[in-house]
Parts: C-alpha cells; sequence; structure tokens
C-alpha cells in the first residue's frame, strides 16, 4: 500500500494502478482529482495559485457533485453496508473544500490595492493541496478499497 507521504522531489501525482477500485469509470473519476492536485501544484510552482484558486473550487465541487452521487447510487444499488461511513467521508471532502475557498475569498475580501496579494494568497493554495493530497490517498487507499472487491464480485467493472 502506498504510504501517506508525499514525494517532494517529483510532487506530481501519478496514476498508480494500486489506486485503482476495479471499476474503470470510477478510477477514470479519480484521476480528474489528481488532474486537479498537479494543476495547482503547477500554479504554485508559478506562483499564480490566486488565478485558480475559484476555478478549482468550482471543478472539486462539481466533480464530488458528479463522482460522489455515482459512487454512492453503485454501493446503495448493492446493499454495501458500509454506505452511511462512505457518504461521511464525502460529506467531509465538500465541506473542507468550501472551508479552504471561503478563508481564500475573506482573505481577498479583505486585501487592498496596497498588500500584495501573491503573498496572501500562497497561504491558501498550500492548503488545498495539502487537503487533496491527503484526502486523496487516504480516501482511495483505505475508505473506497472497502467496495473494491464487493462491487467487483457483483460484476461492476
Amino acid at each position: 500500500m502506498k504510504s501517506y507521504e508525499w514525494d517532494d522531489e517529483n510532487p506530481y501525482f501519478e496514476w498508480d494502478e494500486e489506486y485503482s477500485v476495479r471499476n474503470k469509470f470510477i478510477d477514470n473519476q479519480h484521476k480528474n482529482i489528481l488532474i486537479a492536485i498537479n494543476t495547482l501544484i503547477d500554479a504554485i510552482n508559478n506562483e499564480q495559485p490566486e488565478k485558480l484558486c475559484s476555478k478549482l473550487h468550482r471543478a472539486l465541487i462539481a466533480y464530488a457533485e458528479r463522482h460522489f452521487s455515482h459512487e454512492e447510487a453503485l454501493l446503495e444499488k448493492h446493499n454495501f453496508s458500509n454506505l452511511e461511513k462512505h457518504k461521511k467521508s464525502h460529506q467531509y471532502f465538500v465541506q473542507k473544500v468550501n472551508e479552504i475557498y471561503q478563508a481564500h475569498k475573506k482573505q481577498q475580501e479583505e486585501l487592498t490595492v496596497y498588500y500584495h496579494k501573491q503573498d496572501k494568497d500562497l497561504e491558501i493554495a498550500p492548503k488545498m493541496l495539502e487537503f487533496l493530497k491527503l484526502w486523496f490517498l487516504k480516501h482511495i487507499l483505505k475508505i473506497d478499497k472497502e467496495y473494491t472487491y464487493f462491487l467487483y464480485v457483483r460484476g461492476e467493472e
């Protein structure tokens, strides 16, 4: 199982078959969050996270709505016993992404033209990145893995 440690030498997140839940549709959706993570890494490296925060927030919430509703419906269809726990993890994701974004938005409102926006914005982007990295690894490798075999034996590939 992958470590929850992040490789600082190569900060980009590449898909690993270990992340697979043996369902092509869900795996493809999971790959979309890797794209968001890598896009945020690029923005931080190029010192342009302020241009990305609002877009990323919208993309993550849209991802959550599509992916979580599909995944939850599939689990409900097959009477997955840990569905409520799974839903709570999804709710936590949405709540945390919204909290981080609202902090960013509040910070933007407090800025004046006399402050360096770039410096302030850099404080928010790493928080979002850290959350996304940890959530992805823990959610996929622990919580989603709970249903991998369950769905597979029910013919959901």
